[in-house]
C-alpha cells in the first residue's frame, strides 16, 4: 500500500508513529514539521496499516480483561443513565425499554433504516410494538441480503414479543454476555 501523506489534522506534516504499533522504528526524526506544511506535497506521509494487519495484532495475545469490562458497564451505562445535558423537569429518566446486542466479526450496523418512515401504531398497538416490528423487519432484510453471521442477544422491557430479534436476557445477562464475546475475542 502506497504511503498517505498526512494534510489535515494536528499531525499535518508530522511524521506518525503508526509503525511503533506494529513494533517497527521509524528511521529518524529528523525533518519533523512542528506546523502543517504549506502545501499538501510538503507533508510527510504515513504507511496506514491493512485491516488484516490490524485484525491480526490485536489478536495475538490481546488482554481482553479491560475491553470486556469495559463493554459490561457500558451496557449497563446504556440501559439506565440519562443524558446529563438535559436535567429539567421534562428529562428522558426512563430506563431503556429495549436493547439488542449483536458480536461477530463485521461492522456494525444501523437499524436507522428501519425509521426512515414514520413509525405509527396501529389500532390495538403500542408504539413500541411497532417500533420492534420496524426493527425486526430490518433485520430480516439484512439477514436476507447479508446473510446472519452475528450472534444476538436482547433485553426487553416492553411486553411485546422481541423473540425474533435474539435470545432474551435480563440486563445483567446480557451485559455478561456482552463481556464474555469481548474476551472470546466473537466481538
Amino acid at each position: 500500500m502506497p504511503p498517505v501523506p498526512v494534510t489535515a489534522g494536528s499531525d499535518a506534516g508530522a511524521e506518525t508513529p503508526a509503525k511503533e504499533l506494529s513494533g517497527g522504528r521509524p528511521s529518524s526524526a529528523e525533518g519533523v514539521q512542528s506546523r502543517p506544511p504549506e502545501s499538501p506535497l510538503d507533508a510527510k506521509t504515513v504507511e496506514p496499516f491493512s485491516s488484516t494487519d490490524a485484525t491480526a495484532a490485536f489478536k495475538e495475545g490481546t488482554d481482553r480483561a479491560l475491553p470486556a469490562k469495559i463493554v459490561e458497564r457500558l451496557v449497563h451505562l446504556i440501559a439506565t443513565v440519562s443524558p446529563g445535558a438535559k436535567k429539567g423537569s421534562t428529562a428522558p429518566y426512563a430506563y431503556a425499554d429495549l436493547m439488542l446486542i449483536e458480536a461477530g466479526a463485521r461492522q456494525p450496523r444501523s437499524l436507522a433504516a428501519a425509521f426512515r418512515d414514520s413509525v405509527i401504531a396501529g389500532h390495538g398497538q403500542s408504539l413500541a410494538q411497532t417500533a420492534i416490528k420496524a426493527a425486526i423487519a430490518q433485520l430480516d432484510l439484512f439477514d436476507k441480503a447479508y446473510d446472519r453471521h452475528e450472534a444476538r442477544r436482547v433485553m426487553n422491557a416492553t411486553g411485546s414479543d422481541a423473540s425474533a430479534l435474539g435470545e432474551g436476557l435480563s440486563l445483567n445477562a446480557l451485559a455478561t454476555w456482552a463481556a464474555q464475546a469481548v474476551r472470546a475475542g466473537t466481538a
